[in-house]
């Protein structure tokens, strides 16, 4: 019985991603096998389009995520990822639960 095992690019920051883009290169990471890319690289991406190459970054993201993409991208879910999406969220617009729960237990008992 012969067991294939399909190798994984993981991108934990954005470095690779802006690099890859400059040089119009970021469809290369596919040629490697299943591309993963943690959530706080598509926040980082995503947040602020006026940052160099962010747009391309963003872009490709978007088209790795769409339905039947050719080359899929998989973005995982992290707790670092959900606190920095809510950090780019003003305080004003966030849940007060969510505020509580995700910070406000431990560090500010008001909640």
């Amino acid at each position: 019985m012969r067991i294939e095992i399909t190798p994984a690019i993981v991108i934990p920051d954005m470095s690779p991603l802006i690099h890859l883009a400059a040089a119009e290169q970021l469809s290369l990471l596919h040629e490697f096998g299943r591309v993963i890319v943690m959530d706080i690289v598509a926040y980082e991406a995503s947040s602020d389009l006026e940052k160099p190459w962010a747009n391309e970054v963003a872009m490709w993201l978007k088209r790795g995520q769409a339905a039947g993409s050719n080359h899929p991208v998989e973005i995982v879910k992290t707790e670092v990822g959900e606190a920095y999406r809510l950090r780019l969220i003003p305080l004003t617009q966030v849940p007060l639960h969510i505020v509580c729960e995700r910070f406000g237990r431990r560090a500010n008992r008001t909640c």
